[in-house]
């Protein structure tokens, strides 16, 4: 997601709705942002980090993936957010 759309209806909230509707909105992400993140573990780690915990080198080239992998939507994520709060004034 690049953009922000506010629906013109949004003005007619309060300053309370309004910060309601954001923090869900964030709330929202995170939950997704943790579903992803859970979905790579998963993935990388083949479903279970005992595993990968077998050999120390495949180990540590399976954290650094997912510490990329997390990085990414991280930065994904704090981009969202950083647009939000300059579309929103702040």
């Amino acid at each position: 997601m690049s953009r922000l759309d506010i629906d013109p209806r949004a003005k007619r909230m309060s300053v309370h709705e309004m910060s309601a509707a954001i923090l869900a909105a964030i709330r929202d992400a995170d939950a997704d942002l943790q579903r992803r993140l859970s979905a790579i573990m998963t993935e990388t780690f083949g479903g279970g980090l005992d595993r990968a915990l077998g050999d120390p080198d495949t180990a540590r080239a399976k954290v650094a993936e997912a510490q990329q992998a997390f990085d990414r939507m991280m930065g994904d994520a704090m981009g969202e957010l950083d647009r939000m709060r300059r579309k929103l004034g702040y």
